[in-house]
């Protein structure tokens, strides 16, 4: 496909959550093909929760009041970065802190039992051209038997990937590669 860019424009955007408790801190690192003032614009459930310009030359660090994305509680928030007013790149992601100590998982600095199932995009009859709406109620189900499931080594579906986020359930991606790295 063809993507036509103005002069100035938003190549990439990465928010990296820093502190996660009492006060959640985002760091942002925006590359851009030129411009000077970003905006952030975050939403969550349509309510605005943070709304602020910066020079793209300092070091963005902002702490809005969010909720941490939680497999009870999946908080996702709408963002969009605007350049000079003129270029948006929108995406649509919850905040959350996940590691493996010796003793198991832990999401948000609690201690979570992951119970889940590995997945493959393959459904009898359609192959990989599964929809949209099969797409989400595969999720549904899985939702109903556990909280994680592995996706396969391909690229899954977008919808699939995103009725996950909305519904609680973590993904853990396969590398895109089978029998060799």
């Amino acid at each position: 496909y063809w993507i036509e860019t103005p002069n100035n424009y938003i190549k990439h955007v990465q928010v990296t959550l820093k502190e996660a408790v009492p006060n959640p801190s985002l760091h942002w690192a925006i590359q851009t093909s030129g411009g000077q003032m970003v905006t952030i614009h975050m939403e969550k459930n349509g309510q605005t929760v943070h709304h602020a310009s910066y020079a793209l030359n300092e070091l963005i660090t902002i702490a809005p009041a969010i909720d941490l994305w939680d497999i009870d509680h999946p908080h996702l928030y709408d963002v969009k970065v605007i350049l000079d007013g003129d270029d948006i790149y929108t995406f649509r992601t919850g905040f959350k802190i996940s590691e493996f100590k010796s003793d198991g998982f832990y999401l948000n600095g609690k201690k979570t039992k992951i119970i889940g199932l590995n997945r493959h995009q393959i459904y009898p009859y359609v192959g990989y051209a599964m929809p949209k709406n099969g797409q989400i109620e595969d999720a549904k189900l899985l939702k109903s038997l556990g909280n994680a499931v592995r996706t396969s080594h391909y690229p899954q579906s977008k919808h699939f990937l995103n009725a996950c986020d909305e519904l609680g359930i973590l993904v853990f991606t396969e590398a895109p590669a089978w029998q060799y790295v």
